[in-house]
């Protein structure tokens, strides 16, 4: 059952995805593209999702809907959405965020950082930065924690 599910997501993605993607297209049209794409993605059932200021950061929690224990006995994942720094958002990386927490049983926070061109570098970077110590000051342990990436870096 895996192969043909990422046969046809590799379909999905070269046909529906990439071509939409990066110049010469303008931010606002990939923007859009990715949020009616992110539609069809299906967060698994269960899955609660709450929003929450991560720092000065905008944020969606992410969980499988188990009891937590207290923040420092969960593992918790930083998710850094994809789109380069330049789109994706919690709208468009909730489904991803959802089977993410499902699949590991952790806390998945995915952080709305500021984007460019409107934002140039470092602010997505100082964004990130201010979510993980907002996570640490919420109790969670360092050694518990994970940052991932999906085409952000």
């Amino acid at each position: 059952m895996q192969a043909p599910l990422k046969a046809l997501t590799r379909l999905f993605l070269r046909v529906l995805f990439k071509p939409f993607q990066g110049p010469p297209l303008p931010p606002g049209f990939t923007r859009r593209w990715q949020a009616l794409v992110a539609r069809a993605a299906l967060v698994p059932r269960g899955i609660e999702r709450r929003e929450l200021d991560l720092g000065a950061v905008a944020a969606l929690h992410v969980s499988d809907g188990v009891p937590a224990g207290s923040p420092e006995t969960r593992d918790a994942i930083l998710l850094c959405h994809g789109g380069a720094f330049v789109a994706g958002g919690a709208a468009t990386h909730a489904g991803f965020a959802g089977w993410l927490a499902r699949s590991t049983g952790a806390d998945v926070y995915l952080p709305e950082y500021r984007l460019a061109p409107e934002h140039p570098h470092p602010a997505a970077s100082d964004d990130l930065h201010a979510a993980y110590r907002a996570l640490l000051e919420l109790g969670h342990s360092p050694s518990r924690m994970a940052v991932v990436g999906d085409s952000a870096g």
